[in-house]
C-alpha cells in the first residue's frame, strides 16, 4: 500500500473514531452523574447547588444556557461534597432573570431533576434510579441585574 493511500486511511478512520464519539455524546452518563431537566418555557441560565447549611448561592455549578425543554447531564462533582445527608439546595436562574429556589432538596448521583411551574408554585422533581418521585415546592422572583 502506498503512503499516501495509507495516510488517507489512517485519517480517514481518526476521523470516523472522533465523529463516533461525538454521537454518543462522549460525556458523563446518567447514572454517574445528574440529570438537569428544563421544564420551564425559557431557557436556564445557571444552576446553584450548595448545602443547606450556606447562606449564600455562590458560584453556579453550570452556567452554559439549557433551552426550554432541553436536559443535560451534570457531573457528581457538582455536589458539595460536606454534605452527607444528601439534603440541598438547588437555585436555577432563567433568562428573564428569575431565580426559582428550593430548599431541602433530596440529591444522589443517577436522580433526575426537572424544574417547571405548577399552578401555584415553581416545582423541583427530584426522580431516582428507580422511578420515585420526590416534588419539591419553591419560589421564585426577579433578580435585579
Amino acid at each position: 500500500m502506498s503512503k499516501p493511500i495509507a495516510r488517507f486511511l489512517g485519517l480517514f478512520t481518526t476521523l470516523a473514531l472522533a465523529l463516533a464519539l461525538c454521537a454518543c455524546g462522549g460525556g458523563v452518563k446518567p447514572e454517574e452523574g445528574i440529570t438537569f431537566k428544563n421544564d420551564l418555557d425559557a431557557d436556564v441560565q445557571a444552576i446553584y447547588i450548595t448545602s443547606t447549611e450556606v447562606d449564600v448561592w455562590g458560584e453556579p455549578v453550570h452556567d452554559e444556557a439549557i433551552g426550554a425543554k432541553k436536559s443535560v447531564v451534570l457531573e457528581a462533582s457538582v455536589l458539595p461534597a460536606d454534605v452527607t445527608d444528601f439534603s440541598y439546595d438547588v437555585a436555577v436562574l432563567d433568562e428573564n432573570n428569575t431565580l426559582y429556589e428550593f430548599y431541602l432538596v433530596p440529591i444522589e448521583v443517577g436522580n433526575t431533576l426537572t424544574v417547571f411551574v405548577g399552578t401555584e408554585s415553581p416545582c423541583l422533581v427530584v426522580t431516582d434510579q428507580y422511578g420515585n418521585d420526590t416534588a419539591i415546592d419553591g419560589e421564585s422572583f426577579t433578580v435585579e441585574e
